[in-house]
């Protein structure tokens, strides 16, 4: 009775929940667990303590790391000692799986290079246990190599290699698109989404994400769909629509309890968190902190264990309660800094175990490289020839490996110089592209200061011969005289004194510019800055062009609040965009041939505008020059790309700007253009 028990469990009831000719796992989450515990006490082998392993080692795969990463190294253990090889890398992928969650990076991707290379040979398909009768063995093997290829796509991901990341999971989702395998289709969409996500590719990032919830629905495995729905609302948060975010979130807290997924519940907690402390909500934000909290510490998550405690000194920041908020501010501060070094080492494990995989595989190919010639000569000789043969080409293989070294080295030292010089190269840019900054603010500067000087060196010489008038007059003692001519010269010297303040100012501000940023942050009216420097680079291009004019637009909200930030930082900014935009408008009158002032065919013409939108303050920079072709837009950001001839451009304005922008006001800058009809950079910045 017990031994058909185990096989109803085992056999015959997963045939009544397959999905798509196979397995649903999903079961395996479903499955109460005092049955899966009951399966594994009343298993008569080794071949059934195995499978039950392995489905309560899924079964906490969301819920407790430990008990699952128990259960996988039994179920590894087993599979070692039936010479399981498929159920050995099912296992070693599991574990890597879960030492990933675990944020242990380093180990997971040992786990999971096992698993591959298991995975990848053929042979493991000639004994495979427990497949159903209509699931192939070749099939079955490359799905499950599929799936490991997924989580080392994700690790990649972690170490910030996003390009092998992106590929391997493009390759992913081929696969499984080939095989018709949803389950697949569903996990690699998601995690295209997150990539394109961290990339700042909102639309593709919002494309690949709806495509997981499309193949989770029709797949029926909704095990990561409460992370699928976090990252919509991830998306929908930096969209700034808000309500559908909210939404999102909602509806992923609510899957994630019900599938008993605490990573996805987790990331949906903090996320709804952070969108009522932005829309100023701070209870309901500290309320779903506290559940991001404990089930953060519940899943030994350091990470989101830090992003919780800034989550809460944000939210007493905003509620002035000091102490609360440096007590978490601490917290964070050092478990920060303790997984920075953590990551760090990290980090540095995860390319040593990436540089030794590489080494094997061109060991393996060199070792196939060696059997076939192995093959070749064992036609042509036998016998003691044959033994010579072999010495040879050992001989010979030796030399070459010990030559490949020497190479090995030599490449590292030329690597290791060209690596410095670029090094060099690119702060000597750097310091390039602040000085050009700085040439075009002091031409500007020189214009703006003529007019201030002019005003006091002609109201000092007519001072001078007021002086000599007044003392003439109280010479002849001619009070009326005197008095006149005592207001004029006061008059006159009220406005040197204007004049020469107004000049200091405009001094002051070039130093300002000129000097090294400090990072220190202040209030700042952007509406003041962006008109300032505005007509600061309009001086200073003309300076170089006296022919060159444009018509100047400005359209700046009159109530528009104080943003923090870097004056220095901003003020560099401001003279990129500027310059840029006037460059674009000289270059489309040289095109269309109409460089003079009287030419009425095209205007030169620059809009610059601001506005407050949905919390943040936005300045836009618009001109109506030649415009940026579509195949290189996403390159402007770049560093060292122009299109300015040689010598003319750095390539590191906007490179710098959007640094300045994104990293160090936590901004965003993009741009919209049409080629041939102008250009429109879109900057938003956070209010104080």
């Amino acid at each position: 009775m017990r031994s058909f028990f185990v096989f109803f469990l085992l056999m015959v009831l997963p045939l009544f929940v397959r999905a798509q000719k196979r397995f649903d796992y999903s079961l395996m989450q479903k499955m109460p667990y005092d049955s899966l515990i009951t399966l594994l006490h009343h298993a008569t082998n080794d071949t059934l303590r195995m499978d039950a392993f392995r489905r309560l080692g899924f079964y906490y795969a969301q819920i407790n790391r430990d008990s699952s990463l128990y259960y996988g190294e039994q179920q590894l253990r087993l599979a070692r000692k039936l010479k399981q090889k498929y159920w050995e890398s099912i296992a070693l992928k599991h574990i890597g799986y879960t030492y990933y969650k675990m944020e242990y990076y380093p180990t997971a991707l040992k786990f999971l290079l096992q698993a591959k290379e298991i995975a990848e040979d053929p042979k493991i398909e000639n004994n495979i246990w427990g497949l159903f009768d209509n699931e192939n063995p070749q099939e079955a093997r490359l799905i499950h190599l599929s799936s490991t290829l997924n989580h080392l796509a994700v690790i990649y991901g972690v170490t910030g290699n996003i390009a092998k990341q992106l590929s391997i999971l493009k390759q992913v989702f081929n696969d499984s698109k080939n095989f018709h395998y949803n389950i697949g289709l569903s996990v690699a969409t998601m995690n295209i989404g997150k990539v394109y996500f961290r990339m700042n590719k909102l639309d593709s990032a919002l494309f690949y994400a709806q495509k997981g919830m499309y193949y989770a629905d029709i797949s029926g495995y909704t095990k990561y769909k409460g992370g699928i729905l976090s990252l919509i609302g991830e998306i929908f948060t930096k969209k700034g629509q808000y309500s559908s975010a909210k939404s999102a979130y909602q509806q992923s807290i609510q899957v994630s309890l019900e599938q008993r997924n605490f990573q996805s519940l987790g990331d949906a907690y903090i996320n709804l968190a952070n969108l009522y402390r932005n829309n100023k909500q701070i209870d309901s934000s500290i309320f779903y902190t506290r559940k991001s909290l404990k089930n953060a510490q519940a899943l030994h998550s350091p990470s989101s264990i830090v992003s919780a405690y800034l989550s809460f000194y944000l939210n007493y920041k905003v509620k002035r309660n000091i102490d609360s908020s440096f007590f978490y501010l601490d917290k964070a501060t050092i478990l920060n800094d303790r997984l920075v070094k953590v990551e760090k080492e990290k980090l540095k494990q995860v390319f040593a175990i990436s540089l030794d995989e590489q080494v094997r595989l061109n060991e393996l190919e060199k070792e196939n490289l060696l059997n076939d010639e192995k093959t070749k000569l064992y036609a042509m000789g036998a016998g003691l020839f044959f033994l010579l043969v072999i010495s040879l080409i050992l001989y010979r293989s030796y030399q070459q490996k010990r030559l490949a070294n020497n190479l090995l080295h030599q490449k590292n030292d030329q690597v290791g110089r060209a690596l410095t010089q670029l090094k060099t190269t690119q702060n000597q840019l750097i310091q390039k592209e602040k000085l050009a900054s700085l040439g075009e603010l002091t031409a500007g500067i020189a214009h703006e200061i003529q007019n201030p000087l002019n005003f006091v060196n002609n109201f000092a010489e007519v001072s001078v011969e007021l002086a000599e008038e007044l003392h003439q007059s109280v010479e002849e003692n001619d009070l009326a005289l005197t008095q006149s001519l005592s207001d004029d010269l006061r008059q006159n010297m009220q406005q040197i004194a204007h004049n020469g303040q107004r000049a200091s100012n405009i001094v002051r501000a070039m130093l300002e510019h000129a000097q090294a940023s400090t990072g220190e942050r202040q209030a700042i009216q952007l509406n003041t800055l962006a008109e300032e420097y505005l007509r600061l680079a309009y001086h200073g291009f003309r300076a170089k062009d006296s022919l060159f004019t444009a018509t100047l637009h400005t359209d700046f909200q009159a109530d528009l609040p104080p943003l923090e930030g870097v004056v220095q930082d901003l003020s560099r900014v401001l003279l990129n965009l500027y310059n840029n935009a006037f460059y674009a408008l000289r270059q489309r009158l040289v095109q269309e041939g109409n460089g003079s002032q009287t030419s009425v065919v095209y205007e030169p013409t620059l809009w610059v505008s601001t506005r407050l939108v949905a919390g943040q303050v936005e300045l836009r920079v618009k001109d109506n020059g030649m415009g940026i072709p579509a195949n290189i837009r996403d390159k402007v950001f770049q560093p060292f790309f122009t299109t300015k001839p040689t010598g003319q451009g750095t390539g590191l304005g906007l490179s710098l700007s959007y640094d300045i922008i994104t990293k160090g006001h936590g901004g965003e800058m993009y741009l919209e253009s049409q080629e041939g009809q102008g250009t429109e950079f879109i900057i938003r910045l956070p209010l104080l």
